[in-house]
């Protein structure tokens, strides 16, 4: 069978799929960690952040316009510095991705049980949450990229509706003190932000089912960044400007504080079901692009070539569902172990940290074009700046896991393929 997938998003849709990838969890929770951080000088945190985004996203998507296939960046990064170094990073791009992946379940069912005054456990209620877009990913990809534009074009209309309604709530006074845990909490509050401009390496992954993607991809980044930052800076600055800093401090879900503020308590439930939809409409374009890059490293023989089938619709459909298991797996540790979000957040954003770097320093030695050699540049050296502002404790975590991807790939001599049948025999 031939393994090659269909080229059906268009640019529209890649531009809905690059905003719901970059915008998912981040929205709805990091503007509260940030905040309870920051204070109002988080507004601070969130425009540096943004301004960083612009280098991170040119560079994705000048590797897709490059590399035009599933797994573009392990492509890069395999032309760069070898087939299993490659594979490598994308093996711990996926690990990173199913962690981040699981949070967008975790944060609808923390809605969800806000909703109807319940006590769930968010993490296994998460993975029920986590079934709907496995089982919208099984759509034909023309079909869900319609239904996934139209879902998110409708949605994001009613959030910044919402913004609206609440302008008249605003008061100065909660802007004082503007820097209540000191000026120098603007940079981890960037730390946490840094989780929210993160995504734009999901998208890379459909660069095999992009319709004219050495087009598309430069014209739906640059409409997507400036549609991310109007989105993102509309809702921070609307969570400091209507709670003072004791108020963000003792709230856990933002959407419905700003509804439950401007419009009613009642109101607060309808944000809940709002921030459902849309996260899961995002879950879908993590799931997506995940899969995409699972089934890359299957077809190349560093997963089970099990992980590469597609149906006759043109679908990897054992990359979609096979997520499925790890995201039960790190519910069930998570449970055991009883792990808080913000950690899953701040290790997350510091495997994003850590990967970026590695594919910013490889643009600086590889791209031909000054102009991406000074993007890569300029990114490299601001990932290391956060890099040095985690601890030792969650950069020993992540680079455990990395050092786990290399040994794993640099152990397959002729690919998984081969060390499975040793093992039979």
């Amino acid at each position: 069978m031939n393994k090659v997938l269909r080229r059906e998003i268009t640019l529209l849709q890649l531009v809905a799929y690059y905003f719901s990838t970059v915008v998912g969890v981040g929205i709805f929770i990091v503007p509260l960690f940030a905040a309870k951080i920051a204070g109002p000088a988080s507004i601070v945190a969130w425009i540096l952040s943004l301004i960083c985004a612009y280098p991170f996203a040119m560079i994705f998507a000048h590797i897709s316009q490059a590399n035009q296939v599933s797994g573009s960046i392990q492509k890069f990064l395999e032309n760069s510095w070898g087939k299993k170094f490659g594979g490598a990073i994308a093996l711990f791009l996926v690990l990173s991705a199913l962690f981040g992946n699981a949070l967008l379940g975790f944060a609808a069912a923390r809605y969800f049980n806000e909703l109807f005054s319940c006590d769930f456990n968010v993490f296994l209620l998460g993975c029920v949450f986590l079934l709907i877009p496995m089982l919208f990913n099984m759509l034909e990809v023309g079909l869900s990229s319609k239904i996934q534009s139209i879902a998110l074009v409708a949605l994001v209309v009613i959030v910044e509706a919402i913004v609206i309604t609440a302008i008249p709530h605003y008061d100065a006074k909660n802007l004082i003190p503007f820097a209540p845990n000191g000026w120098q909490a603007i940079i981890p509050a960037m730390t946490i932000c840094f989780y929210s401009i993160v995504g734009w390496e999901n998208v890379d992954a459909m660069a095999e089912e992009v319709k004219n993607p050495g087009a598309s991809y430069t014209k739906a980044v640059k409409v997507a960044m400036c549609l991310i930052a109007a989105f993102y800076l509309s809702i921070a600055f609307t969570v400091i400007a209507i709670m003072n800093h004791g108020e963000i401090l003792q709230t856990t879900t933002v959407l419905s504080a700003i509804l439950a503020i401007s419009m009613g308590e009642f109101s607060g439930k309808i944000g809940s079901v709002i921030a459902i939809v849309l996260l899961i409409l995002a879950a879908n374009a993590w799931v997506f692009g995940t899969s995409r890059i699972i089934f890359s490293l299957a077809r190349d023989n560093v997963l089970p070539p099990l992980l590469s089938k597609i149906s006759v619709t043109g679908l990897p459909y054992a990359s979609i569902l096979v997520q499925m298991i790890f995201y039960l797996a790190i519910s069930v540790i998570l449970v055991l172990f009883s792990v808080s979000e913000d950690t899953i957040v701040e290790v997350t954003s510091l495997n994003y940290i850590i990967l970026y770097m590695i594919i910013f320093f490889s643009g600086f030695i590889k791209f031909k074009k000054s102009f991406y050699k000074f993007l890569s540049c300029a990114a490299m050296l601001l990932t290391f700046f956060l890099f040095c502002q985690s601890s030792m404790l969650k950069i020993g975590t992540c680079i455990l896991m990395l050092l786990l991807c290399l040994l794993y790939t640099y152990s397959l001599k002729n690919g998984i393929s081969s060390l499975l049948k040793r093992k039979v025999i």
